[in-house]
């Protein structure tokens, strides 16, 4: 009887991949829809690149552009919850003073 030491595992996941991915491309010269011939393989052809935010601003390219970064806030500053700088209402030129004054 064989030990679990003398048992080869064959790992066939790459090749049932590859299998599919020629059935659903088709076979040169024969490629199916979507599909066109090169270097003896069906590739996918280009298509115009799908991303979300349809009404983003976007590059020439159709690209999003990124967003701007927020820049940090300063001493006497802070955002709201919709993201907005605000100015602190407190006003801390008596503190100052009473703290330097000693």
């Amino acid at each position: 009887m064989k030990s679990r030491e003398d048992i080869i595992e064959i790992d066939f996941t790459d090749q049932i991949k590859e299998s599919q991915a020629d059935e659903k491309a088709g076979y040169p010269p024969n490629c199916n829809d979507g599909y066109v011939e090169k270097d003896g393989k069906c590739i996918k052809e280009k298509a115009e690149a799908q991303y979300p935010g349809e009404n983003c601003p976007r590059r020439k390219d159709g690209v999003p552009k990124k967003k701007k970064k927020k820049r940090a806030t300063k001493r006497g500053e802070f955002r709201d919850k919709s993201g907005k700088l605000k100015k602190t209402k407190a006003d801390y030129s008596e503190l100052w003073e009473r703290v330097n004054s000693k």
